[in-house]
């Protein structure tokens, strides 16, 4: 699939293998980073996140994991500072 292309994907076990290929790709190139309290649509959770840069205040920082509620796994994209331990 051409990078401008879009593909609608509905089978499970590509799903999972895409998501899989994803977790690798964005782990190493990404920095570990801290615990945040992230908030989404289904509520609120605190997990460890991990940043595309050590540097600036708006640093895009990535979690995926599992829903703590409903089991599913979410992926969550947001902004913030870099910091190795959590924010006081």
């Amino acid at each position: 699939m051409a990078e401008s292309e879009y593909e609608e994907v509905t089978d499970h076990a590509q799903i999972l293998r895409l998501l899989a290929r994803l977790d690798r790709l964005v782990k190493t190139n990404t920095l570990a980073g801290s615990t945040r309290t992230i908030g989404y649509p289904a509520g609120n959770l605190s997990e460890s996140v991990r940043f595309a840069s050590a540097k600036g205040a708006t640093s895009p920082w990535w979690y995926s994991g599992l829903d703590p509620n409903t089991g599913d796994h979410i992926s969550l994209i947001g902004r913030g500072a870099y910091a190795l331990t959590t924010p006081s």
